[in-house]
């Protein structure tokens, strides 16, 4: 049975390297997705406060303390993605280095190495 006939609704299954390139395409756009969020709230803050720091809006102390609760929920919420974006690129470089030490202990042949490579993801998992 081809892998058509199992899954004719999905795409054949990546590579390897094809998949890890995926992974980091996607972390690279959502960092970019990221940084324009950034600079609409930077311009949001702009016009709040002003060019000249006058606040134009005239808010009132209540409307300034809101406000600043929204930017630090916002700030706040960026730091939790980027703290995920950099577990799951370090993930990503724990797939890299299993893979390339997996490969170069096949290659090699020896029992030991053969020990050592289903041991190897327990020592550098970092939890």
């Amino acid at each position: 049975m081809s892998v058509h006939a199992k899954f004719p609704y999905e795409q054949v299954p990546p590579s390897y390297s094809a998949a890890i390139t995926q992974l980091l395409q996607s972390l690279a756009s959502e960092e970019e997705s990221l940084a324009k969020l950034m600079r609409t709230e930077a311009d949001k803050t702009s016009s709040f406060v002003g060019r000249d720091l006058d606040f134009p809006t005239a808010p009132t102390t209540q409307e300034i303390l809101v406000y600043n609760h929204s930017v630090i929920q916002f700030l706040d919420s960026m730091v939790m993605t980027q703290w995920l974006m950099l577990k799951k690129l370090h993930a990503i470089s724990h797939m890299q280095f299993l893979q390339t030490r997996s490969s170069a202990l096949l290659n090699e042949g020896e029992a030991e190495n053969i020990m050592e490579l289903e041991n190897l993801e327990y020592e550098h998992i970092d939890y």
